[in-house]
């Protein structure tokens, strides 16, 4: 699975590159999607320069986690996703918390798994906003969220707040 990239607000063709470059550098960032630039032509018609680049999904080759059918607390792929509502259902595969809609790419969703992983987000958030560098250490891993965080201030990343930024939540 791939996707296209029109790389739309970005012409001059760096910025993702760039980030997926640094990202494959950074050691706390498990896994950062490969890429290449194409010329697209459909019906022989020439549409523009796009970047081809690896659809987020588990699998050993990308986003290589532990799912246990059998298990609630298992790994996870989630994705910060404003339009999980448009093609998903609400508490199987996408949970929301306020107005931020995160959706479950599992194999093996169940209402009970959608809430766990809902539940284990309420209380990152709750550490987080507590402020106890203990609390959030039980929840998030600081490494991994330091250097994801300024690898998107760097590239001045829009979505990062809204829509396609993953996440991993590993069992335990």
């Amino acid at each position: 699975s791939w996707v296209l990239l029109a790389n739309h607000c970005d012409q001059s063709f760096l910025r993702n590159h760039l980030a997926f470059t640094m990202g494959r550098q950074l050691s706390n960032i498990s896994y950062c999607t490969s890429s290449s630039f194409v010329k697209l032509y459909v019906n022989d018609a020439y549409l523009g320069i796009y970047q081809v680049a690896e659809q987020h999904q588990v699998n050993k080759y990308r986003v290589n986690i532990n799912e246990d059918p059998n298990t609630v607390d298992t790994d996870y792929l989630i994705e910060r996703d404003s339009y999980a509502k448009d093609d998903c259902t609400l508490g199987l595969d996408y949970f929301q918390i306020d107005r931020t809609k995160y959706r479950v790419h599992s194999d093996y969703m169940t209402e009970e798994k959608c809430s766990f992983i809902q539940s284990y987000f309420e209380k990152a958030q709750d550490a987080v906003e507590n402020g106890s560098r203990v609390s959030v250490k039980r929840y998030i891993d600081i490494d991994s969220f330091v250097d994801t965080m300024i690898l998107q201030a760097l590239m001045k990343n829009t979505d990062v707040g809204y829509s396609s930024f993953y996440m991993v939540k590993k069992a335990g």
